[in-house]
């Protein structure tokens, strides 16, 4: 199964014998899974490894394939594994986006997150700082952020998903401004209630 890992900056985790190096692209093997206790461990919810490796911290995260024996905690998204493999790195805005695909995979789960540097939340989240993630869900939900913060917007109505979309301050949308989406699911600037586009950004 497709899921998340977290890791220091030099892509090391602990294991339960010590510390492990992780590269992209190999596959890992252990003998046995017990969540928090023995395997390979990741999370369903990459929002979930924020917990153990957090945002601003020079950490890095990675898509992974979760295969052997799976076992599940029912804690969180957490599993264990008995065999990994490290597919791609993922940077901050691949990462709010494949948040943003898990809560729309699984709409009914829980998605609220309150952390350092991020906060996931009904109608309003703000990134409060760079590497930091805010995403917002709703009928008409608003984000803003300070620069190099990924923001993201996930509308909704009557239990259905209208639009999505997920951007850098700074580079897709202007710093600490207010922004929703259109009907056409484009950036919309609260302030002057224009469009943001890359010229607006740089200006």
């Amino acid at each position: 199964m497709i899921a998340y890992k977290g890791f220091n900056s030099d892509m090391t985790c602990t294991l339960g014998r010590g510390k492990y190096q992780y590269t992209i692209g190999e596959t890992v093997c252990e003998t046995s899974s017990k969540c928090a206790r023995t395997g390979l461990h990741c999370a369903e919810n990459p929002l979930d490894c924020l917990g153990y490796y957090p945002l601003g911290g020079n950490n890095r995260y990675c898509l992974v394939e979760a295969m052997g024996s799976l076992d599940e905690d029912g804690v969180d998204s957490k599993i264990s594994c008995t065999q990994m493999r490290i597919v791609r790195e993922l940077n901050l805005k691949q990462l709010c986006s494949a948040a943003m695909a898990y809560m729309l995979q699984h709409p009914e789960r829980d998605w609220t997150r309150n952390g350092h540097l991020l906060e996931v939340k009904y109608m309003e989240a703000e990134g409060a700082g760079k590497g930091a993630i805010a995403i917002a869900r709703g009928e008409n939900p608003r984000v803003r952020g300070k620069r190099g913060a990924a923001v993201g917007i996930l509308k909704e109505k009557d239990g259905f998903f209208l639009a999505a979309k997920v951007g850098i301050v700074g580079e897709d949308i202007q710093p600490d401004i207010w922004y929703r989406l259109n009907e056409g699911g484009m950036w919309e600037h609260e302030k002057k209630n224009s469009y943001a586009d890359t010229a607006a950004v740089t200006e």
